[in-house]
């Protein structure tokens, strides 16, 4: 037995053993492992709600721009269609805003674009006025040609808060009509339609 006793034994001894290296690293890596997984989850689901409101912006307008004009119930269904397409994302709660307008290029005399109806789900959106001018990038050469304008926002809330923060998504998509050179807008448009949604 060394001369130093059995306490260097029992450190050589402690020193060599190697029975609970895999639980420390296991302590010290699984942190890490956890967080790169939920960011992972975290970005798919951010992905999934850009395509949805890109999808529900462009299938709105399409909708829209396949009819000649658009009463106030057909609006109300196709904002309900938006829903639909959102699902199984909340939509309630002012948390997805859709906003459906037609611009209309004036005569040749004044050949500014300008709002010829305009639509939203009554979520928050605010209102375009009638003869206001906007912008489209969807270039109008003609007079009286128009294009259907469609909005769609929506607040995404991480389901892990530590991760990030709530995030605007949206999107904006212009079609031509199809049927005729303009879609007429519901006779009485006020600008907000009221959208009940399931969720």
């Amino acid at each position: 037995m060394s001369r130093f006793g059995p306490g260097l034994f029992r450190l050589r001894s402690f020193a060599r053993a190697c029975g609970g290296v895999a639980a420390i690293e296991f302590a010290f890596i699984a942190p890490i492992l956890i967080f790169f997984y939920l960011g992972m989850a975290e970005t798919c689901q951010l992905i999934m709600t850009q395509r949805r409101v890109s999808h529900a912006a462009s299938a709105l307008g399409d909708l829209v721009t396949q009819d000649t004009d658009i009463g106030s119930q057909e609006m109300l269904e196709i904002f309900e269609a938006g829903c639909t397409i959102m699902d199984p994302f909340v939509v309630g709660n002012s948390k997805f805003r859709v906003r459906i307008t037609s611009a209309k290029r004036g005569p040749d005399t004044d050949p500014t674009i300008r709002v010829a109806w305009s639509e939203n789900n009554g979520r928050g959106f605010a209102d375009l006025a009638n003869n206001d001018p906007v912008t489209v990038v969807t270039p109008l050469e003609a007079a009286g040609a128009a294009v259907v304008v469609t909005e769609v926002q929506y607040d995404y809330k991480s389901s892990v808060g530590f991760l990030m923060d709530t995030r605007l998504v949206k999107h904006r998509s212009e079609m031509r009509p199809r049927r005729s050179q303009e879609v007429l807008g519901p006779p009485a448009a006020t600008g907000t339609t009221t959208m009940y949604c399931s969720n």
